[in-house]
């Protein structure tokens, strides 16, 4: 998700991401980003686990992308959960504006991520707020360089590092150590991407 995002919101990438799993539960991200007009192309390869699991895999050829707002009501959420912090960065460098409701499952993760994803992304200059189990974004601002907390959640700490790769200036993530959690090495694979 962090990579179909970062080539998407790039104004100049193309990134094949290989064997990746398409299994209908876990592909909400790629639905949603193709709604806001992602430029992702998958290439199914078969199944998983040699063939064992019957898991779909495919590669997903994804480049940078005029993506505007939507719309994402609480069952598409459901089916991307643990993908709405970078969602709600995709969100916040697309054109109009973005509503994502029944979220608030996200208070209770590692970290409220509601607040932490409001915090960190209008720190970087996107006009977002949150209300309730609901947030808006209005998109189309140019992100700037900050200080931001990862509040010790590593998908937080993800999507501020996304997010630094196109803003202006510095971006300085707070405890970025805890993407390991869920993505060892993701700050080294982060750095093979910008060299």
């Amino acid at each position: 998700a962090f990579w179909l995002v970062a080539a998407a919101i790039h104004p100049d990438a193309d990134l094949l991401l290989r064997n990746v799993g398409t299994n209908p539960s876990r592909r909400g991200i790629i639905d949603l980003l193709r709604r806001m007009g992602a430029e992702i192309e998958e290439r199914p390869v078969g199944t998983g686990a040699g063939g064992k699991s019957g898991e779909p895999i495919a590669d997903l050829a994804v480049r940078s992308s005029s993506l505007h707002g939507i719309d994402v009501d609480s069952a598409e959420v459901a089916g991307a959960i643990d993908e709405i912090p970078i969602l709600c960065l995709a969100a916040a460098v697309a054109s109009g504006r973005s509503r994502i409701r029944g979220i608030g499952e996200l208070r209770h993760k590692e970290s409220d991520r509601v607040a932490g994803i409001v915090a960190g992304l209008a720190a970087l200059g996107a006009r977002i707020r949150a209300d309730g189990d609901e947030i808006e974004i209005e998109g189309g601002r140019a992100l700037r360089g900050a200080t931001v907390a990862s509040y010790d959640d590593h998908r937080l700490a993800m999507t501020f590092a996304i997010a630094g790769l196109i803003a202006q200036g510095t971006t300085l993530v707070g405890q970025p150590g805890s993407a390991d959690v869920s993505y060892p090495g993701f700050f080294d694979e982060l750095e093979m991407l910008r060299a």
